[in-house]
């Protein structure tokens, strides 16, 4: 009766071991941001989901992440808080950096084979590679190209989109109208809000710097093509009065004054400036014209990317590689694509008429040769990037446009900054 019993009791804890073993087998939980449209892509993720499922019987539990969390939700996960399987991240230099190899971001170096990276561009792999190790795959391309009206490059006889800063100049002196007491009715260039510091990286780049080394040891800040870059924005503003003085105000916005007509050209701009323009202001996507960035010594576009990757801790890595190797697949990058409104980096889904039909689509994936990762291999570059006071890059920035400082003081300031930041997480 006593050995029944044992054996009744082992057996019923057999039987919860393997079914606990197969729920993992057979279920991972999935973290993603909110893209656009939520019912929208609510309803491409259960759609794929359920295509996933039938395929190889595992179930994806899918969580939305709104952005404006996803920050403190994705640094926790790598400080060793709560963490999905899988999950839509970003930012893979600072996150496994701040893991430790112990929490956040999981290589998949064993499992590459399955990931099909040949498939996509080569620049927007760079964010998913990271000090020799693969973390997944890529699925949106967040590039900055520039954007022009056509009506007034034809009103001002230009015939092709400017190639280098002297060209930029020279166009927005040209597409820059004043009345006759010499007030600006319209600007030849805008750039973006004050408060978005990310714009500073191309000018940097393009004038031939970096902000920190390749290792992420030294700051960079104290150069002369950081200053040489600074100088050029700032002469852009206050010398030649091509760009609006007013981007120093929280209130002002790149996007209306194109709107508007109160700018011709825009430098830096996010590849959703025609959804945008399509929902506020259809009138003008025929008269918009996209192009690669304008060089100086180097030509080089701010990209910045999301990616699908497997995070530490997950109890059935298989099943989470599976379901990230099946949102790479050039269907499925085409159809995400399309229903949050991205740009696919799998160049077979890229090369779709759906992207290439029009002169912007087609500018979106010219771009991506010159794409330069946003990523910078220091933890402490969340910090430098910060967006408000306080911030190295904020405070850098505020102090060329708005406070129109001496350069020489402000670079040698950021150094310090900056330096410091990035030995305290060495």
């Amino acid at each position: 009766m006593r050995t029944s019993r044992f054996m009744t009791i082992a057996l019923s804890f057999l039987l919860v071991l393997v079914v606990g073993t197969a729920g993992y087998a057979n279920r991972i939980e999935f973290w993603m941001q909110n893209y656009d449209n939520l019912p929208i892509q609510s309803k491409c993720m259960n759609e794929l989901i359920a295509e996933f499922k039938k395929e190889t019987g595992i179930t994806v539990d899918i969580e939305y992440v709104n952005w404006d969390e996803a920050m403190n939700r994705w640094t926790l996960v790598a400080t060793g808080g709560e963490a999905p399987d899988a999950g839509d991240m970003y930012w893979l230099y600072t996150f496994s950096d701040m893991g430790g190899g112990k929490h956040g971001p999981m290589p998949l170096d064993e499992y590459e084979d399955q990931l099909g990276l040949d498939g996509f561009f080569p620049s927007s792999l760079a964010d998913v590679k990271y000090k020799g190790h693969t973390y997944g795959v890529p699925w949106r391309i967040d590039i900055r190209l520039m954007a022009y009206r056509q009506d007034y490059f034809d009103e001002a006889g230009l015939t092709e989109a400017p190639q280098t800063w002297d060209d930029l100049l020279n166009y927005a002196q040209k597409l820059t109208k004043r009345t006759a007491d010499g007030r600006v009715q319209r600007y030849g260039l805008a750039l973006r809000n004050n408060i978005d510091v990310q714009q500073v990286l191309p000018w940097v780049w393009q004038a031939g710097g970096e902000i920190m080394s390749s290792d992420g040891k030294l700051a960079q800040f104290d150069t002369p093509e950081f200053k040489e870059a600074m100088q050029f924005v700032r002469d852009l503003i206050y010398k030649y009065e091509v760009v609006s003085p007013f981007i120093t105000d929280p209130s002002y916005v790149e996007g209306d004054e194109f709107r508007a007509n109160r700018a011709a050209m825009i430098d830096h701009v996010g590849a959703s400036l025609k959804r945008d323009l399509e929902l506020t202001a259809p009138q003008l996507v025929p008269v918009l014209v996209g192009a690669p960035p304008v060089g100086h010594k180097a030509r080089a576009a701010f990209s910045g990317a999301g990616y699908f990757g497997v995070l530490h801790g997950t109890k059935n890595p298989e099943a989470a590689v599976k379901w990230v190797s099946f949102l790479a697949r050039p269907d499925v990058q085409l159809r995400l694509g399309q229903a949050m409104r991205q740009y696919a980096p799998n160049m077979e889904a890229a090369m779709d008429p759906y992207y290439t039909g029009d002169a912007w689509g087609a500018s979106v994936i010219e771009t991506l040769q010159y794409a330069h990762t946003s990523q910078h291999p220091s933890p402490a570059y969340s910090q430098i990037m910060a967006k408000g006071p306080g911030g190295v890059m904020y405070d850098l920035w505020q102090a060329v446009i708005h406070n129109q400082e001496p350069l020489d003081e402000i670079l040698k300031t950021a150094q310090v900054r900056a330096q410091e930041l990035m030995d305290r997480v060495r």
